[in-house]
């Protein structure tokens, strides 16, 4: 009899953690338009269930990967940002407000605040 309490107690908890996870991160799907108000990312989940954000560069027809690596956290989410001029990833805290993702960049002791807005 106690074992199958446990049994059932333990799938209850793993369908909650499953359930309230994936909804939030669907709200990052769609496409997202810079601060500079001229380039559009696409964030979206690849063939293996990972979160990515690419671009188009369509001068050379094909994809940019912008982001990867993305994870909630209870206080947002994380992730991998591409710094194309500096040809490297950087480490970048996400915080979803309303229509807006705000996203810090952190390398060493610098910080800077991007702000995307989510295209309708």
């Amino acid at each position: 009899m106690l074992k199958l309490i446990y049994n059932s107690l333990i799938a209850i908890i793993f369908t909650f953690l499953v359930s309230s996870h994936a909804p939030a991160a669907e709200q990052l799907a769609g496409k997202w338009l810079a601060e500079d108000q001229s380039t559009t990312i696409e964030v979206s989940k690849d063939a293996t269930g990972s979160w990515l954000g690419t671009l188009n560069n369509e001068q050379q027809d094909e994809k940019v990967l912008i982001l990867y690596g993305i994870e909630q956290l209870s206080s947002g989410y994380r992730a991998k940002l591409n710094g194309l001029d500096k040809k490297r990833f950087f480490d970048a805290d996400m915080q979803l407000i309303g229509n807006q993702l705000n996203i810090t960049i952190k390398s060493g002791f610098f910080l800077r605040t991007l702000t995307w807005t989510k295209l309708p």
